[in-house]
């Protein structure tokens, strides 16, 4: 978990690693662009890893998040991006670099504090139009102490869930998923309330934190 203040209770070693909607009660979820959706195909041979990053965008959390754009964001998408090192050669090894699809959700407050409480973008392989989305996030309103992180997450876990429905399966290893959560203030103890299935229905924050350890890598950040 990225944090500008470490303010949110961690998921845990085994649950968060390192960082990138639906809407608002009362208001209709938000489509996906078609332009940044990377619609699962036949398995590719390249190691495949799946990153969703969690984003607070309250007011609190504007005054730092270029800074942890600059210093932890980017340089984490580099680092899932980059090829492997040939034993023999000691050389990258290009053509064999993984295959990265990030995702986002981007989570505020529910109303009134902030006007909209979840959006979401689907994985993408453009490494540069995911950054420049980043760049876009208006940080606004917000609860002063808490906001709806525990949307954020089961926004990710829908997103893996739907990612394994559209994937076609031969038997390849299953990708590697993150989740990469940058969040500022603490979560709401409530149930989630923007969830799209309705096997999250009533999720907390506890309950999306051991769902996430379940199918996330283990890291540290």
């Amino acid at each position: 978990m990225l944090a500008a203040n470490a303010h949110t209770p961690s998921l845990g070693p085994t649950a968060a690693s390192p960082a990138f909607g639906l809407s608002s009660p009362g208001a209709s979820a938000s489509p996906m662009p078609l332009h940044s959706v990377s619609t699962p195909g036949p398995p590719s041979q390249r190691h495949e890893i799946l990153c969703v990053f969690a984003i607070e965008n309250s007011a609190r959390m504007g005054s730092s998040f270029e800074s942890l754009l600059i210093s932890y964001i980017e340089p984490i998408v580099r680092h899932f991006r980059s090829p492997p090192i040939d034993p023999e050669t000691n050389q990258p090894r290009p053509k064999d670099a993984p295959l990265v699809r990030c995702g986002l959700a981007i989570y505020g407050d529910y109303q009134p504090s902030s006007t909209s409480t979840l959006d979401t973008r689907y994985f993408t392989i453009d490494p540069v139009s995911f950054i420049r989305e980043l760049r876009q996030i208006k940080f606004e309103y917000g609860g002063v102490f808490r906001n709806a992180v525990t949307e954020g997450l089961v926004s990710a876990l829908e997103m893996f869930d739907q990612y394994d429905e559209l994937r076609v399966s031969d038997g390849s290893s299953e990708p590697e998923r993150h989740l990469i959560l940058v969040a500022d203030s603490d979560p709401h103890l409530t149930g989630c309330r923007c969830n799209s299935t309705e096997r999250y229905d009533g999720f907390n924050y506890e309950d999306a934190a051991q769902e996430l350890r379940k199918v996330v890598i283990p890291a540290h950040c």
